[in-house]
């Protein structure tokens, strides 16, 4: 009988957790179900966070629909494969010194400064537009 280590149950675990997320998000709109956080700097200030509508955009991406995804969060829906690569990084055991490379540029000290700006311009040009 095979033993399942405990990484491999954290494995699986957040596999099941992203797949019923996924399934949530895509079958229920946030803007029409109640069971949804809502932002709580949106809620204190009316303005929104560089995450508001990102609940909205996956609906939207899951159903197919890319355009109304943009429309309600466009930094999430660009974020995403850049997180998604960062994730894979991550898991990856054996990285080549190509992908240590790539994985230093990208997620490194100046990149970390490089993704803050991007978020902190987003955030001012999406209020004030």
């Amino acid at each position: 009988m095979p033993v399942v280590s405990f990484k491999q149950l954290i494995y699986i675990g957040s596999a099941f957790l992203i797949v019923s997320a996924a399934y949530i998000y895509k079958t229920y709109n946030p803007l029409e179900v109640g069971f949804f956080p809502r932002c709580p700097f949106h809620t204190l200030t009316g303005f929104l966070c560089p995450g508001c509508g990102s609940q909205r955009a996956l609906h939207h991406l899951l159903n197919g629909n890319i355009a109304l995804a943009l429309d309600k969060n466009a930094l999430f829906l660009i974020a995403l494969p850049y997180i998604s690569f960062g994730a894979f990084l991550d898991l990856k055991n054996n990285c080549n010194s190509k992908l240590i490379q790539i994985r230093k540029t990208l997620y490194g000290t100046s990149a970390i400064w490089i993704v803050l700006s991007i978020i902190i311009i987003f955030w001012l040009v999406r209020n004030l537009l």
